[in-house]
C-alpha cells in the first residue's frame, strides 16, 4: 500500500508548526527552565548562551522549520512509494 503523499506532507508540516508554536511558548513563558532543560539534551555547560526570542525570528524559524519538515516528509513517502508494489 502505498502512502499519499501530500497528506503525510500536510500532516508532518501542520505538526511541525504545532511544536514550534508550543516550544516558543514555552521558552517564552519558563525561560529557565526551557534553558536548563536545553542544556541538559545538548550536554552544554550553563550560561553558554541565553534566549533572545523575537518575533521576526519565531516567524522566520516556524516558516524554515515547518518546509523543512514537509519537504522532508515528501521525499520520504516519495521514496517509499518508489519501492512498494501496489
Amino acid at each position: 500500500m502505498k502512502l499519499e503523499t501530500a497528506n503525510l506532507t500536510f500532516a508532518v508540516a501542520f505538526t511541525t508548526l504545532a511544536a514550534w508554536i508550543l516550544c516558543a511558548a514555552v521558552v517564552a513563558v519558563l525561560p529557565g527552565m526551557s534553558m536548563s532543560m536545553t542544556q541538559h539534551m545538548l550536554h552544554m555547560p550553563s550560561g553558554t548562551f541565553g534566549w533572545h526570542i523575537t518575533w521576526v525570528g519565531f516567524f522566520a524559524g516556524a516558516i524554515i522549520w515547518t518546509l523543512a519538515a514537509a519537504a522532508f516528509a515528501w521525499c520520504a513517502a516519495s521514496v517509499y512509494n518508489a519501492r512498494v508494489d501496489d
